[in-house]
């Protein structure tokens, strides 16, 4: 009876701990079953916006486009409307047509007369009504609509005003390609794609990548023979005609697809929609479900071992125990020989390790005794640390996952401990379960570390064109600027020659930037490499000066430029780099400069410690808000920006001073910065920069300068010591005063050539100078004043206190010579400037172009050089010109590389192995816009002696042919 009792008794107890077991696998399947479903819906939607977001981009661009060309349009339109008759502009329209890429573009009056750019007649009559909207005063863009040879284009209109009235209409048919190129043709890595639909599900712009979607006239078509619902198929197309927003998904293409869809502004009915392939929506979810899923099943493997123990333990609870032992024993070596987990079991009144696995050992470097045994003694810092572990008291499931330094194994590992407390005949245990996760983790990681460089990546480049955007509109500031100076002055011939001078200066910095922009391989590999060329470091001061004087002016801010014993101005090195950094630390201090704050730029040239190089100190330093100590130690961080509510009313990409910093680094110099709220900043850069080697001075003709008698006069003693010792070296001679008292003094005892005096000196002032030593010596001295940077010549001065001629700041000791030699009858700057040219004098040339305005503007280059040009349309025609004329008839070839016929590399291989006595000889000279390195190599690799990229710069062509010549 007994027996069956306790028979009864064990039975329940089985039954029991089966229906826990069943009941805790169920839980934990569960529990993990909602950790996925809730994993895969925020990865999903997180996802998901992120695509919204993109189409929302896409579909910008795309409005953007529409309205630019609407917008040129009615551009159009105003001009035909200020002529007399709107149908006498054939050029007009051509000139549009050629600018815009437009297939046709017509012009009709109010009678139905029209003229358009040579498009079929037919096509006005067959399409009559797209074009009646402009004619009722009415513009906008027509639905696609096959023109001429088939092409789908679009139909931009606009209506002609004369006098407030509608005299006609402007329309332009517009290919659709070029929209789609708008957006692009892929997306999401190349992995979707993007097209336009019209409110009724019409095609509208199909993506040319893929070539089913253009046999389809509609989406609905598409969708249904994907085997969708008719029901979803008609909600989605509900939706677009409700004007809605939002995304689907359905099957074509053979698997699911994510639609996300957007109405276009700027044409009403059209809808932008972007369709990624669902598996790669769900990528990054599946890899995180993966993970989790791979985490439960250990779990609940865990949970199911621990509980097979428990199990085990009342099955066998009155067997002898030596028995129970070795049984329990020979299970636990079993599983932990094929488990990387290792499996602790702690009594939760004494806190001892009852048993730990035999994997301990080699999954954690720790003799399971250790654990058991307390008389063995462990010293490892890791065994103390997981000993505290095993010996917190739980109430309830424990999971956590940690880094921690194995002394025992000696490496940098990560654990991951399961702990459940559980109640075994009685007692309450507690079932430790320690898995070494440092892979897993790893590769955790490593996709963080590779979806954190993804999104930097786009993140740089989105900030790189931002950077971009700020760093071209400098120069073109300057461009504008000096135009409309130049505009207003036509008849100051000297001033109009300044304004051209830093217009060329500014539109080469220009084209640096452009030729850094399309080197796309420096952008991909983060690599910057220096160059090492000659340059002024006058001309490339006075570049600056002219690009952020406008800036400056505009904000009605101070700018200075002060040099300090600067004697060596000819330098090697790469200049587009320093004059990047100077323009970035200028700019910054502008734009962190209030009105009627001040920027000065001091240029210092400090003793030399080799021989060869000179040692230059350059400050910014501005009056501006100032930089906070904490930001201090972040400012050369990329993408730092300090926040305060006035930096953040200023746009920038965070990058500019970090750029600054490498360059000047790679230059061998250091940059530092000082500053404090609202006082200002100061930034350093101190660097050795290598002399060149030709003597700036051997083209000065010092005798019209040697035994002249000059005065300086300079309240600035370092300055006027400056002046003075140039003034010296050049056989003058020469003595420094502070006041325009001493001045008129000295000139009224001794008589002088020439007086170098700042303008703005204390006291009476530089113009009451000059007229009392007007009073005292008469005109014998000529007068040089020193002026701002912001002064532009002696024009700006009247009456008796004008002077015969100003310098600006900074000083440099070539402009001072200059200036001075121009008062005393020398003009040696021009001379230099045009002796190059004269390679082209009487040179006869063949221009091989296919462009009309590019062959234009060669052509009258090269004759306003000296030199005759005659002419070739494409590469087939130049080969022909060049072999038709008998020997040394044309001096040089200048071809061009792209060309229908025959391109230019091809026709210059067909001219070297031409018959004609000249065929290896001819200088042929690749002048193109192609100016990559590879394109360089290419055209000497297929006959061409060298390479010119446009725009063409006659000085470097001078260079280049006097070597060829």
């Amino acid at each position: 009876m007994k027996r069956k009792a306790e028979q009864r008794i064990s039975k329940a107890l089985i039954l029991l701990i089966c229906t826990g077991l069943i009941l805790v696998i169920a839980v934990t399947v569960w529990v993990n079953m909602n950790s996925v479903r809730s994993i895969r819906n925020l990865v999903r939607s997180t996802t998901t916006e992120n695509i919204t977001e993109l189409t929302v981009s896409k579909a910008q661009y795309l409005d953007e486009k529409i309205y630019s060309e609407m917008l040129a349009l009615q551009s159009l339109s105003s001009s035909l409307g200020e002529g007399k008759d709107v149908l006498s502009c054939q050029n007009l329209l051509k000139e549009y047509k050629d600018r815009r890429k437009a297939s046709c573009i017509w012009v009709s009056d109010m009678e139905g007369n029209y003229l358009n750019t040579g498009c079929h007649e037919d096509i006005l009559q067959e399409k009559r009504e797209l074009f009646e909207g402009a004619l009722r005063g009415e513009e906008g863009i027509s639905d696609v609509f096959l023109g001429e040879l088939g092409r789908r284009q679009v139909l931009f209109q606009t209506p002609v005003y004369q006098n407030g009235q509608v005299v006609g209409g402007v329309y332009e048919a517009y290919p659709v390609e070029l929209l789609q190129n708008a957006y692009g043709g892929s997306t999401y890595s190349d992995a979707g794609y993007s097209y336009v639909l019209d409110s009724s599900g019409s095609i509208v712009l199909a993506p040319l990548r893929f070539s089913y979607l253009q046999i389809y006239d509609n989406i609905r078509d598409v969708l249904k023979d994907g085997g969708n619902k008719t029901e979803a198929v008609n909600q989605f197309i509900e939706a677009l005609q409700s004007g809605a927003k939002g995304s689907a998904v359905f099957d074509f293409e053979e698997e699911p697809q994510f639609l996300s869809f957007i109405p276009l502004q700027e044409k009403e009915g059209w809808y932008f929609v972007t369709v990624i392939p669902l598996s790669m929506v769900e990528k990054d979810g599946t890899a995180i479900v993966g993970m989790t899923a791979h985490m439960g099943a250990a779990i609940v493997i865990a949970v199911v071992f621990s509980l097979s123990v428990l199990f085990a333990f009342v099955l066998y609870r009155n067997k002898k125990a030596r028995d129970y032992d070795d049984y329990i024993r020979n299970i636990y070596q079993a599983i932990a020989q094929n488990i990387d987990t290792v499996i602790f079991i702690v009594d939760a009144r004494t806190l001892r390790v009852e048993y730990a696995f035999e994997n301990a050992e080699t999954v954690l470097g720790i003799m399971p005794q250790d654990f058991s045994e307390p008389d063995r003694k462990n010293e490892s810092e890791f065994y103390k640390a997981f000993s505290n572990i095993l010996t917190e008291r739980l109430t309830d499931k424990l999971m956590k996952v940690f880094p921690i330094y194995n002394d025992l194994l000696d490496k940098q590992m990560w654990l991951k401990i399961t702990a459940l407390p559980v109640n075994l005949m009685g007692d309450t245990k507690y079932i430790f379960a320690a898995t070494d996760v440092t892979q897993e983790q790893q590769i955790q990681e490593n996709l963080n570390a590779a979806v954190a460089a993804a999104e930097n990546a786009n993140a740089s480049k989105s900030m790189f064109l931002s950077n971009m955007s700020h760093d071209i509109r400098t120069p073109m500031n300057a461009i504008v600027g000096m135009t409309k100076l130049a505009e207003a002055n036509m008849e100051d011939r000297v001033k109009v020659e300044d304004c051209l001078h830093k217009i060329d200066i500014s539109s080469k910095h220009l084209l640096n930037l452009i030729n850094d922009v399309l080197d796309m391989s420096k952008i991909e590999s983060g690599k910057m490499t220096l160059t090492s060329e000659s340059f002024s470091l006058a001309e490339l001061i006075q570049g600056d000066c002219a690009i952020l004087q406008p800036q400056c002016r505009s904000r009605q801010q101070t700018f200075e430029v002060e040099t300090r014993n600067v004697r060596h101005e000819y330098l090697v090195g790469d200049a587009m780099r320093l004059n990047q950094v100077f323009l970035n630390l200028l700019s910054n201090a502008s734009k962190f400069t209030p009105a009627s704050g001040k920027i000065l730029f001091t240029i210092r040239e400090l003793p030399q410690r080799d021989s060869r190089y000179a040692a230059f100190r350059f400050e910014v330093a501005d009056t501006g808000v100032g930089i906070s100590e904490e930001f201090l130690t972040r400012i050369f961080v990329p993408f730092e920006r300090e926040s305060n509510s006035r930096q953040n009313q200023i746009e920038g990409t965070g990058l500019g001073l970090v750029i600054a910093k490498n360059i000047i680094e790679a230059m061998g110099g250091q940059i530092s910065v000082k500053s404090n709220i609202g006082q200002g900043t100061v930034f350093t850069i101190e660097a050795e920069i290598q002399i060149a080697q030709e003597d700036a001075e051997g083209s000065c003709d010092l005798e019209v300068l040697e035994g002249l008698k000059v005065l300086a006069v300079d309240s600035r003693p370092e300055e006027g010591a400056f002046i003075l010792n140039n003034l010296k070296g050049y056989g003058m001679s020469a003595e420094h005063v502070l006041t325009g008292e001493d001045a008129v003094k000295y000139a009224q005892n001794k008589p002088c050539d020439l007086i170098v005096m700042e303008r703005d000196i204390p006291g009476m002032g530089g113009m009451e100078a000059v007229r009392q030593i007007r009073d005292v010596a008469g005109n014998a001295p000529k007068i040089l004043f020193v002026v701002p940077s912001d002064c532009a010549d002696s024009s700006s001065f009247d009456g008796e206190g004008k002077p015969d001629a100003v310098i600006q700041r900074p000083i440099f000791k070539s402009a001072l010579y200059q200036k001075i030699a121009s008062l005393f009858g020398k003009q040696d700057g021009d001379k230099r400037k045009h002796a190059s040219q004269k390679i082209f004098s009487g040179r006869r040339f063949l221009l091989v172009e296919d462009n009309e305005l590019n062959r234009e503007i060669a052509s009258q280059l090269l004759e306003l050089a000296g030199a005759a040009v005659e002419c070739a349309m494409d590469g087939k025609a130049g080969a022909e010109a060049f072999e038709e004329k008998e020997e040394n008839y044309y001096d040089a070839i200048f071809m061009d590389i792209q060309m229908p016929v025959m391109n230019g590399y091809e026709a210059a291989k067909h001219i070297r192995a031409s018959a004609h006595p000249q065929a290896k000889s001819i200088p042929i000279v690749a002048m193109s816009a192609n100016a990559f390195s590879e394109d360089v190599r290419t055209a000497l690799e297929s006959g061409m002696n060298a390479h010119v990229g446009k725009p063409i710069d006659m000085d470097t062509l001078a260079n280049v042919l006097a070597g060829l010549l």
